[in-house]
C-alpha cells in the first residue's frame, strides 16, 4: 500500500467496524465519516473530500465482496 494512503485505510477500517447491519453490512454513513473527522481533528474541506471519495470507493468494493460471498453461500 502507498504510505500516503495509510491514514485513509486506517479511517476506513475504523469506520467499517462501526457500520450497521441488516441482512448484510450497510454502507458507511456520512454522519459516521463526519464524526470521524471531528474526532481526529480533520477540518480542511479538501482533505475531507479526498477521504470521503476514497472511503466510498473502498466501501463499495467491500460491499460488493460481501454481496458476492452471500451469493456464493459463504
Amino acid at each position: 500500500m502507498y504510505e500516503d494512503l495509510t491514514d485513509v485505510w486506517d479511517a476506513f477500517q475504523g469506520l467499517s467496524a462501526c457500520r450497521t447491519c441488516g441482512l448484510g453490512p450497510n454502507p458507511i454513513g456520512w454522519d459516521q465519516m463526519l464524526a470521524w473527522f471531528e474526532i481526529h481533528g480533520i477540518e480542511d474541506a479538501d482533505v475531507r473530500d479526498t477521504y470521503c471519495r476514497l472511503i466510498m470507493v473502498m466501501d463499495r468494493v467491500f460491499l460488493d465482496h460481501a454481496a458476492e460471498a452471500v451469493k456464493n453461500g459463504g
